[in-house]
């Protein structure tokens, strides 16, 4: 706990400087800005459509015991946010993604994500009740096995009630249960090690403290039941999660939370961890033509290799975004993240990435519909003590943004 004292001067300086925006942050109990919407009849939307990474990535296959190969590449995404009414109280809001990302020679590579997420809220004056709904389908490059991709299914649920308590302050609690399920033809024991069930209740508390700022405490207790239950994985997750959220539009913009967190297995020779865990993204707008963008996470998580168990994952990563005029912009950013594995205390893997780009706006508005195209090349790189791990990756592409 003293590590999360330690910050409480950031975090005071922090709500200070976000402090003067005039317009709260949304309501749980009432839809979303009506007027930052399309309306396609009984439906309203946020559309986009995008255009990434058009160009060359020498290591598709991200392989450490085989010669890089490369190969053309690009990935088409479309999305949107939508809301829709039910009469005078209840409404629906839900977001979707497509994406599909191409190969020019390696075809076997191409691949579609689908991502379809959605909840419907039943205000009953100041209390009301919701439930929660997502299903997602996508490929994915687990983050201690990045030369393995394999197909996730996701699905999640939940329902709860919404409380406005008065005096700024809103409280939602509710359950919740969540399933993957990863298949991988290649590697059949990733599927052994991942596939499992998390259910269990969650909490958040937010108190508006000046402006667009709220104060929040998240609880969540999660009991995590694997299919292969023989492998003894089973496991209770515990995360305790104070932060503030500054909100959209103001100079600073984004989320922290960082708290306790701790994780008890179930098989009495795997250690339990305890530790300070979080995550945070925040944006400050340095002028009219600056802004820095910084994301940080540490959390556990559940191990590819049978034998890891778990693995405690940091990363951090700043990005700094500076337009000439109205029009012409650069962007440069970098990462570093580190992965320990207590029950393989002689892995450490440590990654870096940096990237510079070339933006073109030619358009954006105040409901954030815009224009905007970006020329850029990103570096990975990965360092492991088990040295075989080793290894680089370099994407040079073009893209494109229309819509929000």
């Amino acid at each position: 706990m003293k590590r999360i004292r330690s910050l409480s001067p950031i975090f005071l300086a922090a709500l200070c400087v976000a402090g003067g925006g005039a317009r709260a942050e949304q309501d749980p109990l009432e839809p979303p800005d009506l007027g930052r919407y399309l309306r396609w009849g009984p439906v309203r939307a946020r559309p986009s459509l995008a255009l990434t990474n058009v160009g060359y990535d020498d290591n598709v296959y991200q392989k450490t015991d085989a010669p890089a190969v490369g190969d053309y590449t690009g990935t088409l995404s479309g999305r949107a946010d939508f809301l829709v009414l039910f009469g005078r109280r209840a409404f629906l809001t839900a977001n979707g993604r497509l994406d599909y990302t191409a190969y020019a020679r390696e075809s076997s590579q191409s691949f579609w994500n689908e991502y379809a997420s959605g909840r419907l809220t039943v205000p009953l004056r100041r209390f009301g009740v919701y439930a929660d709904l997502a299903a997602n389908r996508y490929k994915e490059r687990p983050v201690d096995q990045v030369d393995a991709r394999t197909d996730v299914r996701e699905d999640r649920i939940g329902a709860g009630f919404l409380l406005d308590l008065g005096w700024r302050t809103d409280a939602e609690i509710g359950t919740v249960r969540t399933s993957w399920e990863y298949d991988d033809p290649d590697n059949p024991s990733i599927g052994r090690s991942l596939d499992r069930t998390e259910t269990g209740a969650r909490a958040l508390v937010r108190y508006r403290a000046l402006g667009r700022t709220r104060v929040l405490l998240e609880a969540e207790s999660l009991d995590v039941a694997f299919e292969s239950a023989e492998m003894g994985r089973n496991a209770t997750l515990r995360r305790l999660l104070p932060g503030l959220d500054f909100g959209e539009g103001g100079r600073l913009s984004g989320t922290i939370q960082i708290g306790p967190g701790r994780l008890d297995p179930e098989a009495p020779e795997t250690p339990p961890f305890s530790g300070t865990v979080g995550e945070a993204k925040v944006a400050y707008r340095l002028g009219s033509g600056t802004t820095l963008v910084a994301e940080g996470r540490r959390d556990v998580r559940f191990a590819a290799y049978q034998s890891d168990v778990y693995y405690l994952v940091r990363s951090y990563d700043l990005k700094a975004i500076h337009y000439f005029g109205r029009a012409w912009g650069i962007e440069l950013g970098g990462a570093r993240s580190r992965l320990d594995f207590p029950l393989t205390p002689e892995r450490v893997d440590r990654g870096d990435r940096a990237e510079a780009g070339i933006r073109l706006r030619l358009m954006e508005n105040s409901l954030g519909r815009r224009i905007e195209y970006v020329l850029k090349v990103t570096h990975w790189r990965i360092e492991s003590t088990q040295e075989f791990r080793n290894q680089s990756r370099t994407v040079l592409g073009f893209g494109a943004v229309v819509g929000y």
